[in-house]
């Protein structure tokens, strides 16, 4: 037996799925890392560059401003390159003017001091101006730089958060893939054992049903010997059945039911010695024959019973049609030809019948000669074969004309089924005779059954 196994979703698609996902969440912050880090790096270009306007990578190589720097480095409390420079200026300043004052006024005090020498003042003024121009142009990158330093801290804060919610989503997708991977271990687990237990079982299923299939084999080879063997019988027996209805005429007269009981002539009435015990049924008729047999056409009956009375073992009986001059006496003989105190007689009725004399044969009447036999006692069956004991056949109907070509459809209709009809009788003659079964005409059968309409009929 085929086993049928249920295919399960794989386990590692939720795992793939969560791969991905960081994967993409993991894209996402080394781009924005790597646009801060130009940023970053265009505000170092930038600060670097503004710095350059202040002082030159020359100036910045000289003893005096590499002194500065070193002393800035060293004292927290010290002042910018700038500051001790401008500081240096007031002190010259006041060498020369002998009070501190801003440099436009040291260049005042310096101009009357040294009265039209108009090429040192302009010298001064001109380096004057370019300090003031240099402090607010240091004034600037100082804004700018602590800008940048905010917008340093701020994506330096947003990298260190971003950085956080990634370790915690990799430690969550971490913790949730150890979970689906031991969910998925354990439901590997059982399903393996599922599926042990499963073909554990169908396999003791499979060789219980093949014992069983083995038994029901063996079975069915020992009936099948034993129906070889009744065909046998049954075909010995169909032998000895056929090599009987061989050995007598198809005209056999029919065997007497019984003989006359008692007769009480001055009322129409007689007994016969079968009843209720053997299937006789009110309304059930019968012929009375002498007592020197009955004749093999039917007859020369004397009379005609109809039970009208049914005990057990007797039957009360009207007696019709009778014989004037040879009366119903005591231990004549009565049949029917569809009765039989031991077994039920099996006829087969062919073709259509007029049994009322009513001017045409009619499937009523068919069905009419049906009734009669059920009514006796007999049995009626459409298969033709050793067992039927009587075949009732109405008159050979006549074979149609063949029609035109172009004759109407019911026309061809009507042809079809008359033909139908013909072919039907034609054959049950034919296989009657090869299995030599008595054919009953219509007149011969309602005489052998007692119905009085039969003495119309004329030989069919």
């Amino acid at each position: 037996m085929a086993r049928v196994v249920r295919r399960r979703k794989n386990p590692l698609l939720p795992i793939l799925v969560a791969f991905v996902v960081l994967f993409l969440i993991a894209s996402v912050l080394a781009v924005m890392a790597y646009n801060n880090g130009q940023e970053d790096a265009k505000k170092k270009t930038n600060a670097i560059a503004s710095r350059r306007k202040i002082i030159s990578d020359k100036e910045m190589a000289l003893p005096v401003v590499k002194q500065i720097i070193r002393q800035n480095e060293a004292d927290s409390k010290a002042s910018t390159v700038f500051a001790t420079l401008n500081g240096q200026i007031e002190k010259v300043t006041r060498k020369l003017t002998g009070t501190a004052s801003t440099s436009d006024l040291a260049v005042q005090q310096i101009e009357s001091a040294i009265g039209t020498d108009t090429f040192v003042l302009n010298a001064i003024k001109t380096a004057n101006d370019a300090i003031a121009a240099e402090k607010v142009k240091v004034a600037a990158l100082k804004a700018e730089l602590a800008a940048e330093k905010v917008n340093v801290r701020n994506s330096t804060k947003d990298f260190e958060d971003l950085s956080a919610q990634f370790k915690v989503k990799v430690s969550e997708q971490a913790a949730e893939i150890q979970t689906l991977t031991t969910a998925n271990t354990a439901q590997a687990a059982a399903h393996k054992t599922a599926l042990e237990d499963n073909d554990t079982t169908w396999q003791e299923k499979l060789t219980k049903q093949e014992q069983e299939v083995d038994n029901k084999i063996a079975k069915v080879n020992e009936l099948t010997l034993q129906v070889d063997k009744d065909v046998v019988i049954i075909d010995a027996l169909r032998a000895q059945l056929l090599d009987k209805k061989k050995q007598r005429d198809i005209d056999l007269a029919v065997q007497a039911a019984g003989k006359i009981k008692e007769v009480m002539p001055d009322r129409n009435v007689c007994f016969i010695p079968i009843g209720d015990a053997n299937r006789v049924v009110r309304g059930m008729t019968f012929r009375v024959y002498g007592p020197e047999g009955i004749p093999r056409d039917g007859e020369g009956h004397k009379a005609a019973l109809t039970v009208v009375r049914v005990f057990k073992t007797i039957s009360q009986c009207r007696v019709t049609a009778i014989n004037d001059k040879d009366p119903v006496a005591i231990g004549d003989l009565f049949a029917n030809v569809a009765f039989d105190p031991t077994r039920p007689p099996v006829f087969v009725v062919e073709g259509r019948f007029d049994i009322t004399r009513a001017g045409r044969l009619t499937q009523a009447g068919t069905q009419e000669v049906v009734s009669l036999i059920k009514r006796s006692g007999g049995k009626v069956t459409d298969k033709l074969s050793v067992d039927v004991d009587f075949v009732v056949m109405g008159p050979e109907p006549a074979k149609p004309a063949p029609l035109e070509d172009d004759a109407p459809g019911p026309a061809q209709k009507a042809f079809e089924l008359r033909m139908e009809e013909y072919n039907r009788w034609q054959a049950t003659l034919q296989k009657a005779r090869s299995l030599n079964v008595p054919k009953l005409n219509t007149k011969r059968f309602l005489t052998l059954t007692g119905y009085d309409a039969a003495k119309e009929y004329k030989e069919e």
